[in-house]
C-alpha cells in the first residue's frame, strides 16, 4: 500500500460505501470490500485512487478470488491485468 495515503477513504469515494459506517472504514483492514466496490461501481477517478493506493498484487488477488463482482467488471479488469478468465473464481461455473 502506498504510504502517501492516510488510512481513510477519500471523500469522493465514500459514495460507493452507502451501506457502511464511513467513519470506521479503514483502507487496510477493509481493502477487499473497498477494491470490490471500486471495481463494480467506481468512476475513472475512483480507479485511479485504487491503483495508487493498492498494489497490483492486492487488486489481482481480489479479482481472482472474490465473488460479487459483476461479470462485466471482472472481464474488463482481467483484460487490463492480462489475467486468463479461468483463473477468476467468479467466472467459473
Amino acid at each position: 500500500m502506498n504510504k502517501r495515503y492516510r488510512n481513510t477513504i477519500p471523500k469522493t469515494i465514500k459514495k460507493l460505501f452507502w451501506d457502511t459506517d464511513k467513519k470506521s472504514a479503514d483502507i487496510k483492514a477493509h481493502k477487499v470490500y473497498i477494491i470490490k466496490n471500486i471495481l463494480n461501481y467506481g468512476t475513472l477517478e475512483d480507479a485511479k485512487w485504487m491503483l495508487k493506493t493498492y498494489t497490483t498484487k492486492e487488486i489481482i488477488e481480489v479479482l481472482e478470488k472474490s465473488r460479487g463482482i459483476s461479470k462485466k467488471s471482472v472481464q474488463q479488469w482481467a483484460t487490463y491485468y492480462n489475467i486468463p478468465e479461468e483463473k477468476i473464481e467468479s467466472l467459473k461455473s
